[in-house]
């Protein structure tokens, strides 16, 4: 610190759940305000605002139903929810736990700050490498699977397959409706015709049974062929 002292620091970490990016920095305290000044910048770095924003019974956010002062406002200026999770909940929290034990682990180890900043510039190279590192459950690195995070908005909804667009449109705000796009309703009909309806199958010996003026015709020894 600026007086020569040492103390430990909290750290803000956003984990995308979908790609398993990081992003992540050193706060000052764990203050609402620090919290939400924080959480901004990370959300910068993400390059989008998610759906929600998952945290662990953390007193600067809010417990239980009760949220802290700017909370709300934060969120709904944002237009993001925030999730708060009961006490003693590992399963909702797994990703980001995994995450906070991969850091202690990998990135801490042997290093040594001078300086919170000194912290964040190494944190966030370390950070670039990780990202960049195959992930075990989606067998993908976060990089490249980030896109798809960072692909939904409030204006579209785009939905993938195996990582290909099967679906683009316009976000409807109306609740209890269902939206069909006719296109799909009729590619859903003849799958569903199709498969209701299987063809034939050929047994092998139709399979070999040919007709010799066809073996004559590609020869060119049809009557044609030998005028």
């Amino acid at each position: 610190m600026e007086d020569a002292t040492s103390t430990l620091l909290p750290v803000l970490v956003i984990t995308a759940a979908h790609s398993r990016f990081m992003c992540g920095r050193m706060i000052p305290t764990r203050t609402t305000e620090d919290l939400l000044l924080g959480t901004w910048e990370l959300l910068q770095q993400l390059g989008r605002v998610p759906r929600r924003l998952i945290w662990d019974n953390e007193a600067g956010i809010g417990r239980g139903r009760r949220r802290a002062h700017g909370v709300a406002e934060f969120a709904g200026t944002l237009a993001t929810k925030v999730v708060l999770l009961k006490p003693r909940d590992p399963e909702s929290k797994g990703v980001v736990e995994r995450r906070n034990g991969f850091f202690e682990t990998s990135f801490m180890p042997g290093r040594v700050f001078a300086s919170p900043a000194d912290f964040n510039g190494q944190f966030a190279d370390w950070l670039t490498g990780a990202n960049h590192r195959i992930v075990r459950t989606p067998k993908a690195r976060p990089v490249d699977l980030v896109e798809a995070d960072r692909a939904a908005d409030l204006d579209q909804v785009r939905v993938t397959a195996s990582g290909r667009l099967v679906a683009d449109h316009d976000h409807r705000w109306a609740r209890g409706l269902t939206i069909t796009d006719p296109a799909h309703l009729a590619t859903a009909a003849r799958l569903r015709h199709d498969y209701q309806h299987p063809r034939p199958r050929v047994t092998a010996e139709e399979c070999l049974a040919r007709d010799l003026a066809d073996y004559d015709r590609a020869f060119g020894l049809d009557q044609a062929g030998l005028r």
